[in-house]
């Protein structure tokens, strides 16, 4: 009988074991902790006054080597003047500019007569033969890419007191376009009247060479020296 009882027993214990085996589940995870909210920093405004950078630099560099500086980042910007015989190359690099009205370039003559020697420039009418013998659209075109303005007066041609007198200025401008023959030919007359002879290219007057003397700036964008 007590036997019989401990095999109940011992039944009883392994059914229990059984059903509390089956009973548990697996633990579910840890809830992951929740992001914290970044908080954003309120700027204060700023009493600084003055420009917003630390330092600047300033380089003295040729215009032939400003396009070679800006692509190797040894200058982050160029603030002269870029002349336009250097627009073609301007234009490929594929870099921003901004145009502005730049200088003009003039021959200016000295009328007085001299107490030595002889000044052809004395002469009007060889002063006035000089707009017939330069060629503007040729110096345009060679020396500044298309990019300048021919200029016959001391008006600027790209201004308003240009347009107010746009029908006097296009008909001198016709009038006095280059032709080179006819200058010549008027210089030459001229300076026969004074003596001079035309000899191997040289205007000749008692074996003495006609001398004429030019004062020619070195500034600006360097094509004066063209």
């Amino acid at each position: 009988m007590k036997r019989l009882i401990l095999v109940l027993l011992s039944l009883v214990l392994v059914f229990s074991l059984l059903l509390i085996s089956c009973g548990k589940t697996e633990e579910e995870p840890p809830a992951p902790p929740e992001p914290e909210k970044e908080v954003e920093e309120v700027k204060k405004p700023t009493t600084r006054k003055g420009g917003w950078l630390d330092e600047i630099v300033v380089s003295v560099i040729e215009q032939t080597a400003v396009l070679a500086q800006l692509e190797a980042d040894a200058i982050d910007i160029y603030t002269n003047g870029f002349g336009t015989n250097g627009l073609d190359e301007l234009n490929k690099s594929g870099f921003d500019y901004t145009t502005s009205n730049g200088t003009y370039y003039t021959i200016q003559f000295n009328p007085a007569k001299f107490k030595t020697g002889y000044n052809p420039f004395s002469n009007r009418k060889i002063r006035e033969a000089f707009n017939y013998l330069i060629d503007r659209n040729y110096i345009n075109q060679e020396y500044y890419a298309g990019g300048a303005l021919a200029k016959w007066f001391p008006i600027m041609t790209n201004f308003g007191d240009y347009a107010d007198l746009v029908d006097v200025a296009r008909r001198l401008e016709a009038e006095y376009a280059y032709d080179f023959d006819k200058a010549a030919e008027i210089i030459r007359g001229e300076l026969a009247n004074e003596g001079y002879e035309l000899k191997d290219g040289k205007f000749v007057k008692g074996g003495k060479p006609l001398e004429v003397t030019f004062l020619i700036r070195n500034d600006g964008d360097g094509t004066r020296k063209l």
